[in-house]
């Protein structure tokens, strides 16, 4: 019989729900991730980035740029290091500027062009040629400007295609995150009462997905293309891989379970980077031998992705109300903008709490928790989740209840981890905020593996 083609994805009834719009950020966010981990993976070494810098430094007030002025300034800056010797702030490739980047880096860098690619394949394998990939980019850029901006943007004609978004994230996501994002529609589904998305079709695509990488995976380690390459380079790719399988054996101690094999614990390493997996070691004192993958990076590794992606849910929601409230005031009293903000009041507005934590854990990326506190312009944990909780218990336009429902989802979500921030409790005083700690494995623990 022949194989039905599954159905168009349409995300469209689903984005009106705030949580759905949010936790699809978040995932795009994720993308973002993975594609930046490439870029600094291409520039790992002090000649490759003098040789990037000083390209960025001689053509960044020319005109083709998307703004006037030449390359955006941000871009420039969390590319290029300061006088400090550190950058601006967390990459954000989802900026035309960066796309354009890539486009003359292929006429004018070329090495570092087919670098970039190759450690795409290789890496995290992807298989997508040059003008694809950057087709793909731009969906992803239409997307995420679409939602951050949903309440102006949704009433306009055109949107981004949903097929496209999703062979994106298909291609980016590691596997366990598709069915993260499988659950989101599911979620979504449940509170949505007119209109369904059909779970199967995303599902279909990311099966898809998942195949083009095996067999790209295929390519890259089977014997044809080792016997393509010559003698250096397969010196090199030797070297690479016993770097690799050194880590390998030290994050899976011998009769250590579970574990992945070489080639999935490969790409999960290069997807979460080696300076998150530093900043983790650091923060928990675990230098020794002994740490895990599976039970110490990975457990803290979607512990945050699950903590991110909550506060930029709450976010957003909370900021939506405000907005409303604010086109209240305007309409009903005839008041400008700021005034209909100062009388909604600055402690019900999101501006002096939320909105600055939110926008950390943006440009920070995604382990801005676990960044040690001793580096300049990160918080610590502890101040983090104190005035992440001062802002859920201060008033808003969304009313008690949803600040309440956020407080005490994320107390739920850090609470019911094996491997989260333990807080001690004083019942009698919920507005407190107890000195958080992080309960790590113990001998005990890992007897029971």
């Amino acid at each position: 019989m022949p194989r039905l083609s599954p159905a168009h994805v349409d995300l469209s009834p689903l984005e009106g729900d705030p949580r759905f719009r949010a936790a699809s950020l978040r995932f795009l966010q994720l993308a973002n991730t993975c594609i930046a981990q490439v870029f600094f993976q291409t520039f790992n070494d002090g000649k490759r980035c003098k040789q990037l810098y000083e390209w960025l430094d001689s053509v960044k007030g020319d005109t083709g740029w998307t703004r006037d002025g030449g390359m955006s300034a941000t871009l420039y800056g969390n590319i290029v290091p300061g006088k400090d010797h550190r950058r601006s702030g967390y990459l954000d490739v989802y900026d035309a500027d960066f796309a354009h980047m890539l486009y003359r880096m292929e006429t004018e860098l070329p090495g570092a062009a087919s670098r970039f690619y190759r450690n795409l394949r290789l890496f995290h394998a992807v298989p997508l040629a040059p003008r694809r990939f950057l087709r793909l980019l731009d969906t992803l850029r239409q997307k995420r400007n679409f939602l951050k901006d949903y309440e102006r943007r949704h009433r306009r004609d055109g949107r981004p295609d949903d097929d496209a978004v999703i062979e994106a994230l298909g291609l980016l996501l590691l596997p366990i995150l598709h069915q993260h994002f499988l659950g989101a529609v599911s979620s979504a589904n449940a509170r949505a009462r007119n209109a369904q998305v059909d779970v199967r079709a995303i599902d279909f695509r990311f099966r898809q997905a998942r195949k083009r990488r095996a067999e790209a995976t295929r390519e890259v380690f089977g014997a044809r293309q080792r016997g393509r390459v010559n003698k250096k380079r397969r010196k090199d790719a030797e070297e690479a891989k016993q770097k690799f399988m050194q880590l390998y054996r030290e994050l899976y101690p011998e009769g250590a379970w579970p574990r992945y094999n070489y080639h999935h614990f490969r790409i999960r390493i290069a997807f979460i980077g080696r300076t998150n997996m530093r900043n983790l070691r650091r923060l928990t004192g675990k230098w020794q031998r002994g740490w895990h993958f599976s039970r110490d990076i990975e457990p803290l590794y979607n512990t945050a992705m699950a903590v991110n992606n909550l506060l930029d849910e709450a976010f957003w929601h909370m900021s939506e109300a405000d907005d409303r409230e604010v086109e209240r005031l305007r309409r009903e009293e005839n008041l400008s903008k700021k005034h209909a903000h100062a009388r909604l009041g600055a402690d019900a507005c999101l501006n002096t709490e939320m909105r600055p934590l939110r926008n950390h854990v943006a440009h920070n990326g995604l382990f801005c928790f676990f960044t040690p506190p001793d580096e300049a312009g990160f918080m610590p944990v502890r101040e983090v989740f104190r005035r992440v909780f001062s802002a859920l218990l201060k008033p808003h336009a969304g009313g008690p209840a949803v600040a309440g429902e956020f407080y005490g989802r994320l107390r739920a979500l850090l609470e019911k981890q094996d491997y989260v921030w333990a807080f001690r409790r004083n019942p009698e005083n919920p507005a407190d905020n107890p000195p958080i700690v992080i309960r790590h494995w113990t001998a005990e623990t890992r007897a029971v593996w």
